[in-house]
C-alpha cells in the first residue's frame, strides 16, 4: 500500500471520529448549559488561532526571504526545520511542566530511566521519554503521509527511534540577588537554568507532481527549551540542603535563638523573670522565622501567608491582626530580632536596658594584677627580692701561683743510692710576707712564705759470702740512712671576679630567656645614683647611695678566702683557681641598697595604675560579635595584650636605666628588670587567665554536648553573628540571571545577556506547629536541653571570671507541600487562560509515567533536622539558667516527624 492509500485511509478514520464526537456533544442534554460544547469551541478557537499564527509566521518568513537562488525544496526544508525546532521546544515544555508538578525524588530502581543511579539523570531521561512521545504525535499529524506541503513539495520526517536519541545540554546561570546574606550566600557556582535539547531526524522531500524524492538527508534539530524548570529544581534543592543539617538554617536559628537567650538571660541575671531563658514555644517561632529567612536568601521571596502566620505567632496576635498590621517596604518586611526577643520577656524595657548594659561591658587586667600584687608576700614582692638578690651578687675565685726555690738535700755521704722521699710537709707555720689591695682586676692579694720538709731515704750496697753446709753462699747487702730535705716556697693568693650581677630574666610572653651578667658599671664600688621614685602618684627624683657589690669582696675575703687559704698555702705545689664563692642568698648589707626594692615596687604599682587607666577591651568585643563565650574570652586576651604591647616600651622605659651595654648600678638594674618582667608577666597572665577560661568553656561543652555537636553549634553561632541585625523577609524581589560556565565564571561573549527572575512561593502548612490537637498537623519537633542546669557553672572554679551556661537545641520538621513558581515567565500554553507559569512542587506522593501508566518513583516533601546550641556568659556571683519545666523540654511527638 502506498503513501497515498495510507493518507486516504487515515482521512476516513479522522472523519468518522469527528462525526461521532460531534454527535455526542450536540446530543448531550444532561446539563442546562452545554459545558462540553463550550470547551470544544474554546479548543477549536485555540487551534484555529494557532494555525493562523503559523500561517502568519510562514508569510513573514517568506516576505523576508531574498531571491538568492534558494529552490522550493530548500525552502520547504528550511520551514520544516524551523517548525520542528518549535515543536521540539513545545514537547520539552510539556515534559518540564509534568516534571515540575511531580518530580521524582526517589526513583524506582527497575525503571528504564534509572540508567546511572542519579536522581537528576533519572528525571532528565524521563523528560526525554515524554518529549519523544509528544514529538512523535506531532510528527505523525504533521510530517507523515505527505501532510506538510509547500509549493509542490512534501516534507516527511522519520520520528526518533528511542528517547535515548535525545540530548539535553545544561545552560547555567548565576543570580544577582537584591537581598544577599552576609554569610553562607547561596548559588556560588550558579544554577542549571535551561536545557538545550537536540535530536537527530531523517527528512525526505518529495515532488507532489512526479512523486520523486528530491532530497533525503539526516538533520539534527536543536532548540532551547524555554522553561526554567532546571533553575526551580536547583533552587529548591539548595534550599532543602540549607535548612537541613549543619548548614545555613542552623546558623539562622542559632542567630535568632542567641538574641532570645541574651535578652532573657541578662534580664534573669538582674531580676527573677523570665523563669526559663530558652523554651520550646519560643523555639517554634524562631525555627519558622529562620525557615522564612533562608527562603528570602535563596529565592529572594517568601510565602506571604507564612510570613503573616509567623508575625502573628511571634507577637501573640491573631493572623487577621498580623495581616492588617504587616507592611512591606520595597517588597520586603524587616523584623528587629532584638526587639522581638525583648518583647518575649514580658518586660521589654528592662530587658533592653540590661542587654545593652552587658553588651557594653568591658574587660581589663585589674583582677590579674591584683593577684600578682596580693600582700607583702606577693608574687611581685618575691620577684623583686629574687632579682635584687641576683643583682647584688657576685661569684669570685682565688688564683694561686707558687714559686719554689732549690731543694736543700740532707747530708747522705756514703749513701749514694736514692730510695725515694716522703711527701712534703710544712716545716713551720706559713709567714705572711705582703698584702695587696685592689690593683687592676684584682680585688685582694696575699704573699706567703712556707718552708717544707720531707724524709729522704738513701742506701749503699756490698756483697757478703758465707759457708753453709760446706757451700759458699753470697748475697748483696743494703745499708740505709734517712735524712731530711728542705725547700722554701712563696705562695701568691689573688682574688678575682668570676661573674657579677648574674641573672637570667625569663619572659613568658616573649618566650625568651635573657642572661644579664657583668653588666653593671663599676659594680664593686659604692656610688651615688639618680632615679625616679613614685610616691603618692607623684614622681620624685631621689639620689640614693648604692653600695653596689662592694660589700661582696669583704664577705668573700672574711669568709671563704680566710677560711680556705691555709689549706691552699699548705698544699704543696697546688696552683690555679681553687676557691669559688657565690652570693646566692644576696648581699644587701647596707641600708642604702634597700631603696631598689622600694622603687621597683613603686614602679610596679605605677604600671598597674596606668594599665588600669589606659587598657580595657574594645567595645566591639561583645557577645553579639563573639556569640561563643570562649571566642570572646580569647578576643579579650588578644586585645588587652595588644594594647599593653603598644605602650610596653613606655611602661618598661629600659633606656632610662641601660645604656652603652651596662646598668648604672645594681639597684638601677633591679628596678629595670622588675619593670621589664612585670609588664611581660601581666601580658602572660592575661593570656593564660582568659584562655584558661576559654579552654574550660570549650572542654565543658565538648564533654556535655559531644565534641562534634559543640563544634557545630559554635560554628553556627559564629556564622549567625553576622545575621544579628534586623532580618529581612522579601516577597518576590526580582533577581537578574546571567550565563556562567560550570565553575560559576561568567561565560565569555555572553556577558550582555541577562534576564529577570521572580519567584513566588507557597508553603503548606503556612506555619509549622509543634503542638496541635490534630497530630497530622504537627510538622515540627523541638527539644532543648539546659546543659549546665539552672545554676550554670563558674569559670574558673577557683577564681571565677564568668558564670556560663548553654542550651542544646534539636530541631526536626517537614513541609507537607512546597511550591516554587516562576512568576515572571509564563511559558506553558493554556487553551483557556492563555499561559501558565512553570512550577516545581515537593510533596508526598507516587509518580506515574504518563507514557506507560506505571509507577516510576516517589515525590517527597522537604524535610529537615539539625542540632545547634546557644550560650551565655554573665559576671560571677549569680546563677543563670532555666528554673521551670526541667532542664530538658521536649515537644509532643518529637522524633516522630516523618
Amino acid at each position: 500500500m502506498g503513501m497515498e492509500d495510507d493518507k486516504a485511509e487515515m482521512g476516513q478514520v479522522i472523519t468518522a471520529r469527528v462525526r461521532r464526537a460531534y454527535e455526542r456533544f450536540t446530543c448531550d442534554d444532561t446539563a442546562r448549559i452545554p459545558f462540553a460544547l463550550i470547551g470544544h469551541i474554546l479548543l477549536i478557537t485555540a487551534v484555529g488561532t494557532s494555525i493562523a499564527i503559523n500561517r502568519m509566521d510562514v508569510r513573514a518568513a517568506g516576505s523576508m526571504t531574498l531571491d538568492t537562488g534558494i529552490t522550493a525544496p530548500d525552502s520547504a526544508l528550511l520551514y520544516a526545520e524551523a517548525d520542528l525546532a518549535r515543536a521540539l521546544n513545545y514537547a520539552g515544555m510539556d515534559a518540564l511542566k509534568k516534571l515540575g508538578e511531580t518530580p521524582v525524588i526517589v526513583p524506582v530502581n527497575s525503571s528504564e530511566y534509572n540508567t546511572t543511579g542519579s536522581v537528576e539523570e533519572f528525571n532528565m531521561n524521563w523528560a526525554k521519554a515524554m518529549m519523544n512521545r509528544s514529538l512523535f504525535l506531532y510528527l505523525e499529524s504533521n510530517y507523515m503521509y505527505d501532510s506538510f506541503v509547500y509549493k509542490g513539495y512534501t516534507v516527511n520526517v522519520k520520528p526518533p527511534g528511542h528517547w535515548s536519541d535525545f540530548k539535553l545540554h545544561r545552560v547555567r546561570t548565576k543570580l544577582n540577588r537584591p537581598l544577599e546574606p552576609p554569610v553562607l550566600a547561596p548559588g556560588d557556582s550558579g544554577y542549571d537554568t535551561y536545557w538545550l535539547a537536540s535530536v537527530p531526524m531523517r527528512v525526505e522531500v518529495r515532488s507532489t507532481d512526479t512523486g520523486r524524492v528530491v532530497m533525503d538527508r539526516n538533520i539534527t534539530v536543536s532548540t532551547l527549551v524555554t522553561s526554567r524548570y532546571p533553575m526551580l529544581r536547583d533552587l529548591t534543592s539548595e534550599y532543602g540542603e540549607r535548612i537541613n543539617g549543619t548548614n545555613a538554617a542552623m546558623a539562622e536559628v542559632t542567630a535568632i535563638a542567641n538574641a532570645y537567650t541574651w535578652a532573657r538571660g541578662y534580664l534573669q541575671y538582674y531580676k527573677t523573670a523570665p523563669r526559663n531563658i530558652v523554651d520550646n514555644p519560643g523555639l517554634e517561632s524562631i525555627v519558622n522565622g529562620a525557615l522564612l529567612l533562608d527562603q528570602g536568601f535563596v529565592f529572594n521571596s517568601v510565602d506571604p501567608m507564612s510570613l503573616v502566620e509567623y508575625v502573628a505567632r511571634s507577637r501573640g496576635t491573631s493572623a487577621a491582626d498580623a495581616y492588617t498590621n504587616t507592611s512591606l517596604v520595597n517588597g520586603s518586611m524587616k523584623i528587629d530580632t532584638r526587639q522581638e526577643a525583648f518583647n518575649s520577656t514580658g518586660d521589654p524595657t528592662n530587658a533592653s536596658k540590661f542587654y545593652f548594659a552587658e553588651k557594653s561591658r568591658s574587660y581589663n587586667a585589674s583582677s590579674i594584677m591584683d593577684e600578682l600584687n596580693n600582700g607583702s608576700g606577693s608574687q611581685v614582692a618575691n620577684k623583686i627580692n629574687e632579682i635584687m638578690t641576683a643583682s647584688y651578687s657576685a661569684m669570685m675565685y682565688t688564683d694561686v701561683s707558687r714559686r719554689q726555690y732549690d731543694i736543700e738535700f740532707g747530708e747522705h755521704d756514703g749513701y749514694p743510692d736514692d730510695d725515694g722521699a716522703s711527701a712534703w710537709k710544712p716545716a713551720s707555720e706559713p709567714v705572711l710576707l705582703n698584702i695587696t689591695n685592689r690593683s687592676g682586676y684584682m680585688f685582694y692579694g696575699e704573699l706567703w712564705s712556707i718552708r717544707w720538709v720531707r724524709d729522704h731515704k738513701w742506701h749503699y750496697s756490698y756483697e757478703r759470702c758465707d759457708t753453709i753446709d760446706s757451700k759458699s753462699v753470697c748475697k748483696i747487702v743494703r745499708v740505709y740512712t734517712i735524712v731530711q730535705d728542705y725547700q722554701n716556697e712563696n705562695v701568691t693568693l689573688r682574688v678575682f671576679n668570676s661573674s657579677s650581677s648574674d641573672y637570667t630574666l625569663h619572659l613568658n610572653t616573649a618566650g625568651t630567656s635573657n642572661r644579664t651578667v657583668n653588666d653593671v658599671a663599676d659594680a664593686f664600688y659604692t656610688k651615688d645614683v639618680l632615679v625616679d621614685f613614685i610616691s603618692n602618684d607623684t614622681y620624685i627624683a631621689i639620689e640614693p647611695t648604692d653600695s653596689n657589690l662592694e660589700g661582696t669582696i669583704a664577705v668573700y675575703i672574711g669568709g671563704t678566702f680566710n677560711t680556705g687559704k691555709m689549706d691552699v698555702v699548705k698544699t704543696y705545689g697546688l696552683t690555679g683557681a681553687t676557691l669559688k664563692w657565690d652570693t646566692l642568698d644576696g648581699v644587701v648589707r647596707t641600708s642604702e641598697g634597700k631603696w631598689s626594692a622600694e622603687v621597683a615596687q613603686a614602679w610596679a604599682d605605677e604600671i598597674t595604675r596606668r594599665i588600669n587607666a589606659e587598657v580595657s577591651s574594645n567595645s566591639s568585643i561583645n557577645f553579639e560579635t563573639y556569640p561563643v563565650p570562649s571566642d570572646m574570652m580569647r578576643a579579650v586576651a588578644s586585645d588587652l595584650i595588644n594594647q599593653i604591647g603598644t605602650n610596653e616600651s613606655d611602661y618598661v622605659d629600659k633606656g632610662k636605666y641601660y645604656g652603652n651595654g651596662s646598668y648604672e648600678s645594681a639597684g638601677i638594674k633591679t628596678v629595670s628588670l622588675v619593670r621589664e618582667w612585670y609588664v611581660d608577666e601581666v601580658k602572660y597572665r592575661i593570656n593564660k587567665s582568659y584562655n584558661d577560661v576559654a579552654d574550660t568553656i570549650d572542654s565543658e561543652l565538648d564533654r556535655n554536648m559531644s565534641e562534634d555537636g559543640a563544634a557545630n553549634a559554635k560554628s553556627a553561632a559564629r556564622n549567625g553573628a553576622k545575621l544579628m541585625d534586623s532580618v529581612i523577609f522579601p516577597i518576590g524581589l526580582t533577581m537578574r540571571a546571567y550565563p556562567v560556565d560550570s565553575n560559576g565564571t561568567a561565560a565569555e561573549g555572553l556577558e550582555a545577556w541577562s534576564e529577570n527572575v521572580t519567584i513566588a512561593l507557597d508553603q503548606e502548612p503556612d506555619y509549622l506547629y509543634m503542638n496541635q490537637s490534630n497530630k497530622t498537623l504537627i510538622t515540627l519537633g523541638v527539644r532543648n536541653i539546659n546543659v549546665f542546669g539552672p545554676t550554670g557553672i563558674p569559670v574558673l572554679p577557683t577564681n571565677p571570671m564568668v558564670m556560663f551556661n548553654a542550651w542544646m537545641i534539636e530541631v526536626q520538621g517537614k513541609m507537607n507541600k512546597f511550591t516554587v513558581c516562576d512568576a515572571d515567565n509564563e511559558v506553558h500554553p493554556n487553551p483557556i487562560f492563555g499561559h501558565e507559569a512553570q512550577v516545581y512542587v515537593r510533596r508526598e506522593g507516587e509518580v506515574l509515567d504518563p507514557i506507560s501508566g506505571r509507577r516510576i518513583g516517589y515525590n517527597q516533601p522537604i524535610k529537615f533536622g539539625f542540632t545547634t546550641g546557644t550560650f551565655i556568659a554573665v559576671p560571677p556571683g549569680k546563677p543563670i539558667g532555666d528554673t521551670e519545666k526541667g532542664i530538658i523540654e521536649t515537644s509532643p511527638y518529637f522524633g516522630e516527624i516523618k
